[in-house]
């Protein structure tokens, strides 16, 4: 069984798909399979993907029913994987090649379960100009605030917790499944060192504000339990500050 089954979900990516995919074959970490969700795409996603899975054992190729975002796309990937820890890519970002090597020992050396690691922001073309550092040690109080984890940089332990799957929501099931895992273990340990590239997408829902207002606000009811008034309560005395800090730390930098 390979040590670490990286689950990465695509939707009509073309374009960036080669990189994201390169990137993992170019690990110092060889212990691994590749498994890729294709959601439905209707560009040449899928050709590309059967080209990629001919050279190489460790691609596991496989598709939803029908379009339903990524969150169930991960899943169907989670279900299927096979390895003692789950890492998650999606198919625009990209790691540097001692991301996994990196993580594992990280990982050893603090005796956890969960982690995730610094990263950089980047354009379409990968150049980064930005980079995030999440909080060093995170709990699920510290997580309801909100969600400063980039999903490339997530390592559960899935032989120790079990596999722990998103959320069924279009929006913020990254977020969701955190929270499902610090159900399960006391902390998100941060790894202190940039190992992967987030790549923004302008078009991206996250950048959308009514989007992202639902989706946090949906997290607190659906996921959380809380009553309409609590999730309004934390979301702007919990969430918003947070949030507004962060991107005036990233604002701020841009105009060095």
């Amino acid at each position: 069984m390979p040590t670490v089954s990286i689950i990465m979900p695509c939707f009509n990516n073309e374009l960036h798909l080669n990189d994201s995919i390169s990137s993992v074959l170019n690990q110092t970490y060889t212990d691994w399979e590749l498994l890729i969700v294709d959601d439905c795409s209707t560009d040449t996603t899928w050709q590309l993907l059967e080209q990629w899975a001919a050279k190489d054992e460790r691609f596991k190729l496989l598709r939803t029913a029908q379009n339903s975002g990524s969150g169930v796309a991960r899943n169907i990937g989670i279900e299927k994987a096979q390895g003692q820890y789950i890492a998650f890519l999606d198919s625009d970002d990209w790691w540097y090649p001692l991301k996994l090597e990196t993580m594992l020992q990280f990982m050893t050396q603090r005796q956890c379960d969960f982690a995730c690691s610094w990263y950089e922001y980047a354009d379409s073309e990968l150049k980064p100009y930005y980079a995030y550092r999440p909080h060093d040690k995170q709990d699920f109080r510290y997580m309801v605030s909100g969600n400063d984890v980039g999903t490339p940089g997530v390592i559960y332990n899935a032989q120790n917790l079990g596999k722990v799957y998103m959320p069924n929501f279009r929006r913020g099931q990254d977020w969701g499944l955190w929270l499902r895992i610090l159900q399960k273990t006391d902390y998100l340990y941060v790894c202190p060192k940039i190992l992967f590239k987030y790549r923004l997408n302008t078009q991206s829902v996250t950048r959308n504000k009514r989007r992202m207002i639902e989706a946090v606000i949906n997290i607190y009811e659906n996921e959380l339990g809380f009553s309409p008034l609590k999730a309004w309560l934390v979301f702007v005395f919990r969430f918003t500050p947070r949030s507004f800090a962060k991107l005036i730390r990233r604002h701020l930098h841009q105009q060095r």
